[in-house]
């Protein structure tokens, strides 16, 4: 069976403060913290790397919900 994991966590993006539609990015910083980004935020601030200790890349999906596709 394939198990899909979703974001039940915040959907605004923790630098410019917009809500979040299509990607959602939880990963590291340049600066070592970790945030939830918009797509355009996270090529600012994030890591291009995604899995354990880099984070993850979520997709909206048709019903609103976020669903892990990299990490």
């Amino acid at each position: 069976m394939d198990e899909k994991t979703i974001w039940n966590g915040k959907t605004t993006c923790d630098f410019c403060h917009k809500p979040l539609s299509g990607i959602l990015f939880n990963g590291k910083t340049i600066n070592g913290l970790w945030a939830v980004m918009c797509p355009t935020c996270h090529s600012f601030y994030g890591y291009s790397k995604f899995g354990n200790n880099f984070g993850e890349m979520y997709k909206e999906n048709s019903e609103r919900k976020f669903v892990k596709v990299k990490g």
